[in-house]
């Protein structure tokens, strides 16, 4: 499916906690994969907020959160909602 890829490199993420939101989708089907491409600096994370959001199991999802090395997600958009197809370590909230 097309789609894009957004990878962090988590040493920018050194003084704060870094946000951002996902956006909705333009198609359906349409995929993003989020990585972290190394370390976070200082034990901080990046929380991705996802509005009209599915976990896996269907049930709301509001916020994945990162907060080490080559953690991942895998979401896709369903016409109304980005639904999680499959994480690597992120916790899914």
């Amino acid at each position: 499916s097309p789609g894009g890829s957004t990878i962090i490199n988590g040493t920018a993420v050194n003084d704060a906690h870094c946000t951002a939101t996902l956006a909705d989708g333009t198609f359906i089907g349409q995929r993003k994969h989020v990585l972290i491409s190394n370390t976070l600096g200082n034990s901080k994370n990046f929380v991705l907020t996802v509005t009209n959001g599915l976990k896996i199991d269907d049930t709301s999802l509001s916020t994945l959160t990162f907060n080490t090395a080559a953690e991942m997600a895998l979401v896709e958009w369903t016409g109304s909602k980005w639904k999680v197809i499959s994480t690597l370590g992120t916790t899914v909230a």
